[in-house]
């Protein structure tokens, strides 16, 4: 379930509403890193298995990570991965 916080911006000086990005810029980053240790010692499929497995597009790949139906990508540069043992326990993924 996503989490929603709202935030009203009545009577903000710039300094806040700079303070507020620079937050979540930082805990959107902290989110997204994985601990590279970590990356390099698990089995990955790269984007293109995952589809050929579950016999699906790429927009309704985004739409199940979007969903929390499979877990989300592991992204170095420009490349996705996804973790081969979450995407083996999730394939009974209803099309």
């Amino acid at each position: 379930m996503k989490k929603e916080n709202k935030i009203i911006m009545t009577n903000m000086d710039e300094e806040d509403l700079k303070t507020i990005i620079r937050d979540v810029i930082t805990e959107t980053k902290v989110q997204n890193t994985q601990p590279e240790q970590d990356n390099n010692s698990l089995e990955l499929y790269k984007r293109v298995e995952v589809l050929d497995l579950f016999e699906i597009t790429a927009p309704t790949l985004r739409a199940w990570v979007k969903k929390g139906q499979v877990p989300p990508p592991i992204i170095k540069g420009r490349r996705v991965y996804f973790r081969k043992d979450k995407i083996l326990q999730n394939s009974n993924v209803k099309k």
